[in-house]
């Protein structure tokens, strides 16, 4: 399980979620949680991008990354990448989704480089 010291040894971030009734899903949101209060200011200027993939609608989830994200002081570097499904239980996210995901984090790799 993720510390609030852990996530301080990486260079940027690439936020990756299920949506679950309308917002981040559970183990992403328990790390926000415990982790939240004991590292606002750290990641002052860091970048981050992220990604959300739901059954219909993403956005909340989207948006209530993207405040948090910004209550850790990270820049984002895109927009956010939303996977709709458009399935009521899990499913395989389809290869097109797939080479979407890729390039959000290539694309976030090539700003740190």
């Amino acid at each position: 399980m993720a510390q609030p010291k852990d996530p301080l040894w990486a260079d940027s971030y690439l936020f990756c979620a299920p949506e679950n009734l309308a917002t981040i899903a559970g183990v992403k949101s328990d790390f926000f949680e415990r982790c939240y209060y004991p590292l606002p200011g750290k990641f002052e200027g860091w970048l981050h991008a992220q990604m959300v993939c739901a059954g219909a609608d993403a956005e909340n989830a989207a948006r209530e990354t993207a405040q948090i994200a910004k209550g850790l002081w990270f820049k984002g570097v895109q927009s956010p990448l939303i996977i709709c499904t458009h399935a009521l239980t899990p499913v395989e996210i389809p290869g097109v989704d797939l080479r979407r995901c890729r390039k959000l984090g290539a694309g976030l790799a090539i700003v740190l480089f």
